[in-house]
């Protein structure tokens, strides 16, 4: 079996921060807190007043969840990143700041980073991808890979992703209002609406797998209100170990959840 107790898991998944401005509120109950601890951020994430696109001087726009994060690895790959906020127009451009992070430390504050250590990293590959299972239906309850089925806790799909060395499988799915958006109640591919009005939420899930066996490691729950689903969804694999998902809407707060601690 690929998945034993030396490997270390963690789940980056956003803030718990119960504030005004969060996207997303994670429940840190009982389960969650043996698992995750809070990064934060400090200095949040500045950018550039303007860019030039296409030979012409462009105003940036505030840094949301429309943006992203970017992974380097200062040195040989272990536990320190360096984490940079990356917006996309034209062309790919990044905040003026940045930081290195131990993402296994459950106390590390991120500190300030240069710009000669960023372009001596390498890049770690981060994108979209689930990893070979079979993308379910609308209406399935459960997605299959390696000849096991996995099924989900919402009522409606948000992507499957499997780490690299296919060893954790994690099935996203919400419940919940689209308020004004064609469909309510967990509509069955919906189009995406920006007429989203105050009654927009529900709860999104996070069912996390063994691959291997099929067994269930732990559930995350988190609310969400005004944004749709899909719109924060930008989750994916940090190398084998880490899983990213950016839950506040300056993408300054995130989880850090160590699977392979209870194993």
């Amino acid at each position: 079996m690929r998945v034993s107790a030396r490997l270390t898991v963690a789940i980056l998944v956003g803030s718990c921060a119960a504030i005004a401005r969060d996207a997303v509120q994670v429940d840190l109950n009982a389960a969650a807190r043996q698992y995750c601890h809070i990064l934060n951020f400090p200095g949040g994430w500045q950018l550039p007043r303007s860019i030039r696109v296409m030979g012409e001087e462009v105003l940036t726009r505030k840094f949301s969840l429309l943006d992203d994060y970017e992974f380097r690895v200062p040195g040989l790959q272990g536990t320190k990143f360096l984490v940079r906020g990356v917006q996309e127009i034209a062309d790919r451009y990044y905040t003026t700041n940045l930081y290195q992070t131990d993402l296994s430390d459950v106390i590390v504050v991120p500190q300030s980073a240069g710009e000669a250590v960023w372009q001596a990293a390498t890049t770690v590959n981060t994108r979209l991808n689930n990893g070979g299972a079979s993308v379910p239906g609308s209406r399935s309850r459960y997605v299959e890979f390696q000849g096991l089925r996995f099924p989900r806790t919402g009522d409606a799909w948000n992507g499957v992703r499997i780490s690299p060395d296919r060893s954790l499988l994690i099935v996203q799915s919400w419940s919940g209002h689209l308020g004004r958006c064609p469909g309510a109640n967990v509509p069955f591919g919906a189009l995406p609406c920006q007429d989203l009005g105050d009654a927009t939420s529900g709860k999104l899930f996070f069912d996390v797998y063994n691959g291997d066996t099929g067994s269930k490691l732990i559930t995350l729950t988190a609310v969400f209100s005004e944004y749709l689903p899909e719109q924060l969804g930008k989750t994916r694999w940090i190398t084998e170990r880490y899983f990213i998902l950016p839950l506040d809407e300056a993408l300054e707060r995130c989880l850090v959840c160590e699977f392979g601690r209870a194993r």
